[in-house]
């Protein structure tokens, strides 16, 4: 009589193992150093949706390291490669986990392109004319403090790991954009599109990332050999300079 209670037992256990989620991807279970993120980016104003390519170059932080876990939400990952390898993986509402081709060790540094779409609840905002608001300027702006640019791209997004990060940005040519560090250059396609390439070479939190795009008038100044640029709505700047 006392078998089936050990089988049901031995079930249930089997069931919870199983079905146990991952543990909680923070400092104490990080197995990795991100080291440099190129996020190369697309937008669709309509649907409210980022469109990206991201290049995350890592380095493993324990010997035979077989599983990459980047903090994701509201994303689509459509691959994962690396070089010309296809990886597996699984994309669920909190983590984006990558299955590596083979055991890797401290020595080695990585860099994975994650192709994927974003209709971001958080982190980055649309703006644009609506029925009720037809005088809304077209805008896009980022605030990831203090984890929300997981919403937007997949990273480890906790500010006790550092990178250094290029955000290059297509958007049509009426727009200006500023991003992360120095502005590298622009480049106009035949589509009617413009292509800005940004570089930030200092190390920082996941969650300093940021983006703005918008019809702006730009206002240039020099304060104690220091650039200036300010941005305004085109009818605004006038009043600036009054």
């Amino acid at each position: 009589m006392k078998f089936p209670g050990v089988i049901l037992f031995i079930l249930f256990s089997v069931i919870y193992i199983v079905a146990a989620p991952a543990p909680e991807l923070n400092s104490a279970t990080r197995n990795y150093d991100q080291i440099h993120i190129a996020l190369h980016l697309a937008f669709d104003f309509e649907k409210k949706q980022v469109n990206g390519k991201s290049e995350f170059t890592f380095t493993p932080l324990r010997d035979g390291f077989t599983l990459l876990r980047l903090h994701s939400k509201t994303t689509v990952v459509r691959s994962v490669t690396l070089g010309k390898k296809k990886l597996n993986f699984i994309s669920d509402d909190d983590y984006l986990s990558i299955t590596m081709d083979k055991k890797y060790s401290t020595k080695d540094t990585l860099t994975l392109t994650i192709e994927y779409s974003s209709l971001p609840e958080r982190g980055m905002y649309f703006f644009s004319p609506s029925k009720d608001f037809p005088s809304m300027p077209y805008q896009i702006w980022t605030q990831g403090q203090a984890n929300n640019n997981r919403y937007w791209y997949p990273a480890y997004d906790l500010p006790d790991d550092k990178l250094t990060s290029e955000i290059i940005l297509t958007v049509p040519q009426r727009f200006i954009t500023s991003s992360n560090g120095i502005l590298q250059d622009t480049t106009r396609d035949n589509k009617g599109n413009m292509t800005w390439h940004w570089r930030m070479e200092k190390p920082y939190s996941n969650y300093l990332s940021s983006v703005i795009i918008g019809e702006y008038s730009v206002v240039t100044e020099v304060l104690e050999n220091t650039r200036l640029e300010h941005f305004f709505p085109s009818d605004w700047s006038t009043a600036y300079h009054s």
